[in-house]
Formats: structure tokens, sequence, C-alpha cells
């Protein structure tokens, strides 16, 4: 099997397992597929984070990896298979004299308007924002390849935002944005002069651009606050992430312009947060209007997954339980800090559900013939699918039901926290036109 061939078969086997695990969504502008690019992203989520590049990219990516990951047994063998590219460090016992070959590697690629993927946070991680430094290799090399083509080349920096909801969660959400692309050549004149401060100021660009699409926050403690900041612009029509990536920004400036006038907003905003989880609401349900049609929907919605759907989602649910459950507990049994958690709990899904599938066709195929052979191989998949969508949905509707009723019991309490909604977006807006 080719190089080419192994890449693209192991893609393609990846994104169908991480399109099954994350719900994607993808905002901003759209890949440009021609010419020699250099895609840079933050680094939130192990190696699904290159996954998901390969997504937005119908072009082969080469990334980036560091060294000591080649050497593992699992990790390595997707590395090579993805035709990553060595990095080499003192502190992992390399030479960097080592890294003059993926340098030259890198430029010929780039010479040859191929792409490349790297991630300049230098490793994955928890951290809620984009670092203050960044590792200069990104820009060096694509100065280095322009200068050796008297910056005709035309290399376009690409900035790619992940943001994950909660990125250990089966089903939860990821958003990707691409923001505009940076050229290189424009800092020639620079390079020329002095390449050393030419890579710094286009790796300080580049942080820049990475920090305009993906969510940075202080700490994770304000995420929540932020959370009922975002819902306060619903009205606005633009993107949860887009909402909560602005407030972010908002609240950077504030916390700098006016930090006592944001610390009273915060107490204000935390004393809602409380009041609704004590509720158990958010805010985006005092934004719900139940008229008689949208009730209608939803009663025959639900009745008919009810009636049709639970009974095959719950023999999905018992057929595919076993390696669930296991790969539940591989998740379990790390620290939930560790950013490779969700690669780890990948990986055994796909070793785990392959092999339960081949035991349960044997087991049909000496119990039944070929005709259970058959119609297990066709029926499981499709069941496991519909017990993996179907079952969260009952949870939901209950919730929706109690907000239906609780609401409709209590519109005194709705009123007044609506009216608290709008104070507190009125005092949002007055600190937004005062700074």
């Amino acid at each position: 099997m080719t190089a080419a061939t192994t890449y693209r078969f192991m893609t393609r086997t990846f994104q169908w397992v991480v399109n099954r695990f994350y719900r994607h969504t993808h905002l901003g502008e759209r890949l440009d597929q021609d010419g020699p690019l250099l895609l840079v992203a933050n680094h939130p989520n192990g190696l699904v984070d290159p996954v998901l590049l390969t997504r937005l990219c119908r072009r082969p990516v080469h990334f980036l990896a560091y060294a000591p990951l080649f050497r593992l047994p699992v990790l390595g063998w997707f590395a090579r298979g993805m035709m990553a590219l060595p990095v080499y460090r003192p502190q992992d016992g390399f030479s960097t004299d080592q890294n003059v070959d993926t340098f030259l590697a890198v430029r010929g690629a780039l010479g040859n308007r191929q792409v490349i993927g790297i991630f300049p946070e230098g490793h994955s991680h928890n951290f809620p924002e984009v670092p203050e430094k960044l590792k200069t290799g990104a820009a060096r090399m694509a100065l280095e390849t322009e200068a050796e083509h008297d910056f005709q080349l035309g290399i376009g920096i690409v900035p790619v935002g992940l943001t994950y909801r909660s990125k250990h969660r089966f089903q939860s959400s990821v958003v990707t944005k691409i923001g505009m692309a940076i050229r290189p050549a424009d800092y020639q004149e620079l390079y020329q002069q002095d390449p050393k401060a030419a890579a710094r100021r286009l790796t300080e660009d580049i942080r820049n651009a990475l920090r305009r699409v993906t969510l940075n926050v202080h700490r994770w403690d304000d995420l929540p606050l932020l959370e009922i900041a975002q819902a306060l612009r619903m009205p606005e029509g633009k993107h949860k992430v887009d909402r909560l990536r602005a407030v972010a920004a908002q609240y950077r400036y504030l916390s700098v312009q006016a930090p006592d006038e944001l610390e009273k907003l915060r107490q204000k905003f935390r004393e809602f947060h409380e009041k609704l989880r004590s509720l158990n609401l958010r805010v985006e349900d005092l934004y719900l209007q139940y008229d008689r049609g949208r009730v209608m929907r939803f009663a025959l919605d639900n009745f008919l997954s009810l009636i049709f759907g639970t009974p095959l989602a719950l023999c999905g649910a018992a057929v595919w339980f076993l390696p669930y459950q296991i790969t539940k507990l591989v998740v379990r049994s790390m620290n939930p800090e560790n950013p490779y958690v969700t690669t780890y709990a990948l990986l055994a899904a796909m070793a785990l559900f392959p092999l339960w599938y081949g035991l349960m066709l044997a087991l049909a195929a000496v119990t039944g013939g070929w005709l259970a052979l058959w119609m297990t191989a066709l029926l499981l998949p499709p069941l496991g699918a519909l017990a993996a969508r179907l079952l969260e949905k009952p949870k939901e509707a209950f919730r929706q039901i109690r907000l239906y009723f609780g609401f409709s019991s209590a519109s005194n309490l709705r009123a007044e926290l609506i009216h608290e909604r709008d104070h507190l977006a009125g005092e949002l807006r007055r600190l937004e036109k005062l700074y």
C-alpha cells in the first residue's frame, strides 16, 4: 500500500469516527484549495485536532509532530500513516540538528504547492486561551521558503480555530473556524533586513490571528458567566461560538479598561447564574415561545420517536452495550486533564467495536447460518447509530415538557427572570458604549 493510499484510508477512517463522536459545525471562510498553504491551529484535543483539519482540506495535509510520538506503538503508527514529519527537541533527548531534514521537507512541500499543518502552541493542552508566546517554527519555515522563491510563491498561512463544547463527551459539539490568510510575502522587506525580527513579527501576527478564531478566557471559572453573556446576544442571530468569542474579547478589554465596573457586573451575572442553576434552567430557555404550532410539532415528533424509534434504539444499545461501556471505562480511568483522553477513547473504540461486530457475526453464523449472518451484518450498524441518536432525545424531551408546564404555572417567575435578563443585557450594552 502506497503512502498516499494509506493516508487516504486513515484520514477517511478517522474522519468517520470523529464524525460519529462529535457534532461538527464550520464557521467563517472556506479553505482555499489551491496554492501552498500552512495551516496553523490551536491544539486542545490531541490527535483529534489534525483529523478535523483534514476535513477542511481536500488535499493531503503533512503535519509536524514531536519525534517521541513516533516511538509509541499506536500513536506512532497513526503519525506515520498521516505522513507526519518529526520535530526534534533537546528536552526529548534529541539534537536540534536533526530538524534540518524536516525543515527541508517542509520547504520542499510548500515549494511544490502542498499543504503543511502545524500547531504553534507546541503541544496539546487544556489552557483556556492561546498562550502569550508561540513557537516561531511556522513563521521561519514560511519566510525561508518564500525567500528561496524570491517571495513570489504566494504561501498562505491560514489560522484555524477549534472550539470544543465538552471534548470528552460523546455527541458534544465542535466548531471550526477559518480566519483570513496571512501572506509571508508581505514581510519581505523586514526579512531582508533582519530575518529573526521578521520571524518574531510574523509569529505575533499568527498569534493574533489565532486569537480571533478561538475562544480565549483568562480562566475556566469565567466560562459560565460568559455563557450567560453570549445568550443575552441571541437576538443578534450569530452562532453561539461567535457570540461567546465576542463577549470573551469584550471581557478581556473591560478587565483592563473598567475592572471595578466589570467586577460589579460579574457579581450580578454570578447571582443570576446561581438562580438559573437552582431552577435547572438555561438563559436560552427564557427566549422560548410556546405557541400552539410549536407544541403540536414537538408532541408529534416525540410521539413518533417514542413509538417507533425507542424500541429499536434500546435494541441497539443492548447489542453494543459492552464495547461502549469498556470505552467509557478507558475515559474514566484517565486523568481528565490529559488532553489525549479523547484520542485514547477513539482508538479504543476503533479496536473494540469492530472486534465486537466480528464476534456478533461469528455467533450469528454459528447459531443461525447464512441468513442470520447477513441479517446481523446489515442491522447491527444502523441499530447502533439509532441508539446513539435517539437515546438522548427523551431526556431533552422531558426537560422541555417540564419547562412548558413550569412556565405555564409560574408565569410570574418567568416574567421576573426575563426582566432580570433584560436588565443584565442593558448593563452589558451600557458598558460597551462607555468603553
